[in-house]
């Protein structure tokens, strides 16, 4: 279109030249006059209206390349609009979904931590704990699992420790049982013994009366023997026993105490 434009500007602008060329060799003649006239009919008007159609007709191809344009522009404004309306969409509806999904992913572990904080919180040590992940919330089962553990293995330690401490308290019961009766049969040994005892005492005590009774007694009888002696002795008038008598002790007295003395 360009190149048809550029040859009809050409036919138009040589068309002129043309005229002006005759315009100079004819003057002012009216043959001249005549001539110019009819190359502006036959040449130069032709040229210049096949020019101008060119140039509408370029103008028409522009305004309607720009209409289409417009249009085509348009069109690919609201397609984009509606892709992106459509993509805002899609990634709000991702967005939801995986906020769903994270939520449930974070939750669901939190809540089943919970559960098995407040089962261990509650004494029951016998949950099973398994560990699904390596993350935050896989780290958080581990280590409750292991204090799970550690408190399981503990407290078995500490019921086996109690059970071994109760049979000991059992055995230490039953031996202070038998220490016990060992202890009171000991005590009624050394009741018996302290009754034997004073029963004994009571005894010597009044073997040791008897004793005294006796040995006064026993004196009682030597003096009143010797007292007869010497007053026999004195009748048949025998000089010794007077004289012992005279001493104050006679000599059956001293007899008889050798006797008892042995």
């Amino acid at each position: 279109m360009f190149t048809e434009i550029a040859a009809k500007r050409a036919t138009y602008r040589n068309a002129l030249a043309e005229l002006y060329k005759m315009k100079g060799v004819a003057g002012s003649t009216s043959v001249g006059s005549e001539a110019l006239l009819k190359h502006l009919k036959q040449a130069v008007a032709p040229a210049r209206n096949a020019y101008v159609q060119s140039v509408d007709a370029f103008r028409d191809y522009e305004v309607r390349q720009a209409d289409e344009k417009a249009v085509e522009v348009d069109q690919m404004a609201r397609t984009g609009r509606m892709i992106m309306l459509g993509s805002a969409a899609v990634a709000i509806i991702v967005g939801v979904v995986v906020a769903g999904i994270l939520t449930v992913g974070i939750t669901r572990p939190m809540n089943e931590a919970v559960h098995i904080a407040e089962t261990i919180a509650g004494g029951d040590l016998t949950s099973r704990i398994e560990v699904r992940s390596r993350d935050e919330t896989g780290q958080l089962m581990q280590a409750m699992k292991d204090m799970n553990d550690s408190l399981f293995n503990a407290v078995t330690q500490v019921r086996q420790s109690a059970d071994t401490i109760a049979t000991a308290s059992s055995q230490i019961a039953s031996g202070n049982q038998d220490l016990s009766a060992r202890t009171e049969e000991q005590a009624s040994s050394l009741e018996e013994t302290a009754s034997s005892m004073e029963e004994i005492t009571s005894t010597v005590r009044q073997n040791g009366d008897n004793a005294r009774q006796a040995n006064q007694l026993a004196t009682q009888a030597a003096d009143m023997f010797c007292t007869g002696t010497c007053a026999r002795q004195t009748a048949r008038a025998a000089p010794g026993c007077s004289s012992q008598e005279g001493a104050g002790t006679s000599p059956c007295t001293i007899v008889f105490a050798k006797v008892i003395g042995k």
